[in-house]
Formats: structure tokens, C-alpha cells, sequence
């Protein structure tokens, strides 16, 4: 027959156990939330969406920078170099543009604003044409930014 000290370790040890435990999971119960809201955001920023959208517009809508022949069909990506002064007017907004051939050269745009620290840039690969009556139809990389 054990003595009453051996017959009171086993309770002592899962008395400890549970303790440590319950110790354990309330400590979880406090920090998880802490760490949830540090990792999981549920605010969201549209700042770069609505950017791509605009910088979208100004290759695709006639209004902006788009090609449209004299049946009237616009060519979204084909760029009219010649309607580059009416982009302000298209979007609203001060736009920033820089358009360089696929070898790096850069076309004079005279640029409509140049870009600060805070600008986002679109880059597009686009076929661009000098004015409507061209027929040079060359490929650039045009870069599309707002202030």
C-alpha cells in the first residue's frame, strides 16, 4: 500500500498541468486579438485602383489620348500624339506623361507636369502615331502619372 504522499503527487501533477493550461489559454485569449488586428486590416486603400483606371482612360477613351479614324472608331492603345493637350481636360486631374521608344529614346512630349515623390505611374505598351493624318504607326512605352 502507498503512503498518502505518494497518493497526492498524481493529484498535484494535474492540478499543476491544468493551472499551467488555463495560465496559457487566457494569455492566448488577451494577445490574440492584439495580434489579429496588427496582421488583419480591414481598412482598404483604392488610391493605386483608382489610379490604373485614369491612367486606363487616357489610352482607351477618344475623349483623352486614343486614336479615332474618320469613320469614327476608336483604337483603345493606339495613342494620337496630337490630342496630348486635352488629357487635363479628359481627366480632370494634372497629369504627368513620358513616352520613350522600345530602345529607351525618349519622344518630346512637352510633358504637361513633371512627376513628384507622391506620383503613381502606369506603364503602358502602346502604338502611337505623331497626328491623325500619319500613317508611321511606330511602338512606344508610354508612362502615365497624377499629382
Amino acid at each position: 500500500m502507498l503512503n498518502s504522499k505518494a497518493q497526492g503527487f498524481p493529484i498535484k501533477l494535474v492540478s499543476l498541468i491544468g493551472s499551467v493550461f488555463l495560465l496559457l489559454f487566457g494569455i492566448f485569449v488577451v494577445c490574440l486579438p492584439l495580434i489579429g488586428n496588427y496582421y488583419v486590416s480591414t481598412e482598404f486603400s483604392t488610391n493605386v485602383l483608382t489610379q490604373d483606371i485614369w491612367s486606363t482612360r487616357v489610352v482607351s477613351a477618344p475623349e483623352c489620348m486614343a486614336f479615332e479614324d474618320d469613320l469614327g472608331r476608336v483604337h483603345p492603345g493606339l495613342i494620337d500624339l496630337s490630342k496630348i493637350n486635352q488629357v487635363n481636360n479628359c481627366i480632370g486631374r494634372t497629369t504627368y506623361l513620358s513616352l520613350s521608344d522600345l530602345y529607351g529614346n525618349n519622344e518630346d512630349l512637352n510633358s504637361i507636369d513633371s512627376p513628384s515623390d507622391d506620383t503613381y505611374t502606369s506603364r503602358f505598351l502602346i502604338r502611337y502615331i505623331t497626328d491623325s493624318s500619319d500613317t508611321n504607326i511606330k511602338t512606344g512605352i508610354l508612362e502615365v502619372g497624377f499629382n
